[in-house]
């Protein structure tokens, strides 16, 4: 939605960095480094939410990155 900010604590953009950073390593040298930790913060977030309002889009984005980091840990890990 227009006008929406989703604010991210340290540790949660720290695990999007490092699994980011990962799937980013698949196209520079074909290798894939498993995230676990920073996998589990963004379970423990989504787990933690109230699931409303602009809480609803943060827990959406979430599960969209755990779910492609799922597909590619399958194939390139």
């Amino acid at each position: 939605p227009k006008n929406t900010r989703v604010n991210f604590s340290g540790d949660e953009k720290m695990a999007l960095l490092k699994i980011s950073s990962s799937i980013k390593d698949i196209f520079y040298d074909g290798s894939f480094k498993r995230e676990d930790d920073s996998v589990e913060a963004l379970r423990s977030t989504i787990k933690a939410l109230e699931i409303s309002g602009e809480n609803q889009i943060k827990s959406h984005i979430l599960y969209e990155v755990l779910m492609i980091y799922r597909l590619l840990d399958s194939r390139y890990a």
